[in-house]
């Protein structure tokens, strides 16, 4: 198929967290870490393939919360930190520094969405990631998809610039950030 190898281009918009918000969910929901014990949970929400997947971010040391309503996922949130003494590459495009956190993965199902369920995800993660050593914490969210911008922004964070990311097959092939172009290493 012809699209398999034609780049896809897609623009992220990515946040800086820099101050703490009160955020009150208009649900009664439970917020809890994942951890090995609950990670499929998540099937109650969604497929297989999220659960296999999740398993490997806690191996890989990635940091994700739960929202529950009536004992069912509703939503999840992840994120990463960097503690090394390297610049991290994350999600294909983003140089994560030296104690900093990035946040990715996030959803609500569409049933509960505008109820503050993604933005408690999101204080009870920073808190977390602040917890065991972030100093900074970046997120981002799809150029388009406005309710996640505005509910990040509501957390605290603010906008620090937009990225353009061509890919073929999901892999990064090309980036372009402030005025600069850079190529991605396959």
């Amino acid at each position: 198929m012809l699209a398999n190898y034609l780049p896809y281009k897609k623009i992220h918009v990515v946040y800086k967290h820099e101050s703490f918000q009160k955020i009150v969910p208009q649900l009664d929901i439970q917020i809890k870490q994942v951890i090995i014990n609950n990670v499929n949970d998540i099937l109650s929400y969604k497929g297989k393939s999220y659960a296999r997947e999740y398993k490997n971010n806690l191996k890989k040391g990635y940091t994700g919360f739960y929202a529950y309503l009536d004992s069912k996922v509703i939503g999840h949130a992840w994120g990463t930190i960097n503690l090394t003494n390297k610049i991290q590459k994350v999600r294909g495009y983003f140089k994560l520094p030296q104690d900093s956190a990035f946040i990715f993965h996030c959803a609500v199902h569409p049933d509960y969405r505008g109820k503050k369920i993604y933005q408690t995800l999101l204080i009870n993660l920073y808190n977390r990631l602040y917890s065991i050593g972030a100093q900074s914490i970046y997120i981002d969210t799809d150029m388009n998809n406005i309710p996640s911008q505005k509910a990040i922004e509501k957390t605290g964070c603010g906008l620090q610039y937009t990225v353009t990311l061509w890919s073929i097959r999901s892999k990064p092939i090309l980036c372009y950030k402030n005025n600069y172009y850079e190529v991605a290493k396959r």
